[in-house]
């Protein structure tokens, strides 16, 4: 089965960055916002900035391993502000329900693939801790999408090591996890490339290989 891999982090943390390293051919990245990446795309990544409909539509036949759905949180917030003269509470639940449908379909999906959706982290009222940054409650009370995933990373400059990522709970606001015996460090190099290894090497998926 397909695999959901949540990254979360503030703007700038090194989300983006992190796909610096992934070999050609390897993976494919569908952005909310179409902003360009922020290193010398070097491996020509393909990089589409994409709605609902077109992240639905690409989930059932893309065949990279990798899929990273960037700027995930805009994908409510851009249909937020383009129904902002609605009244009336329905708008909400249509947001919550279109946002839900990605992590879906990706659920259901068989084969090797990873999919890494990076998004912009808010503080949960109820929980006290770091989630996907929504809009409404639905999302965040009532179904909360970390828990959709066993992989929540969060993207974080350190003082002494630079940019990494945190794969497990280091305080009572963090969110990251992942199973028992993934990762042998709290903290990783911020290389998406490295930590995708040792995904497929714990589920026992393929490597990916460069495709040119």
């Amino acid at each position: 089965m397909a695999k959901i891999v949540i990254v979360l982090g503030d703007s700038g943390s090194g989300k983006t960055a992190s796909l610096r390293n992934l070999p050609e051919g390897s993976a494919v990245v569908m952005s909310a916002t179409g902003k360009e990446l922020s290193f010398v795309n070097k491996n020509k990544l393909p990089l589409a900035k994409v709605g609902y409909s077109e992240i639905l539509n690409t989930i059932p036949k893309v065949t990279q391993p990798v899929v990273v759905i960037d700027d995930a949180n805009y994908l409510m917030t851009f249909e937020n502000m383009s129904r902002s003269k609605e009244e009336g509470w329905g708008k909400f639940t249509d947001m919550a329900i279109h946002f839900y449908e990605m992590f879906d379909a990706i659920s259901k999906k068989e084969g090797e693939q990873i999919f890494y959706i990076m998004s912009h982290a808010e503080i949960s009222e109820l929980t006290g801790q770091r989630q996907i940054k929504t809009i409404g409650k639905m999302l965040s009370e009532k179904i909360v999408l970390e828990g959709l995933s066993n992989i929540v990373l969060e993207s974080f400059y350190d003082e002494l090591d630079g940019y990494v990522f945190i794969t497990t709970r280091t305080d009572s606001r963090s969110a990251a996890k992942a199973p028992m015996g993934m990762f042998d460090k709290k903290q990783v190099p911020n290389d998406l490339y490295e930590v995708d290894k040792t995904i497929r090497q714990f589920y026992g998926f393929k490597p990916i290989k460069e495709t040119k």
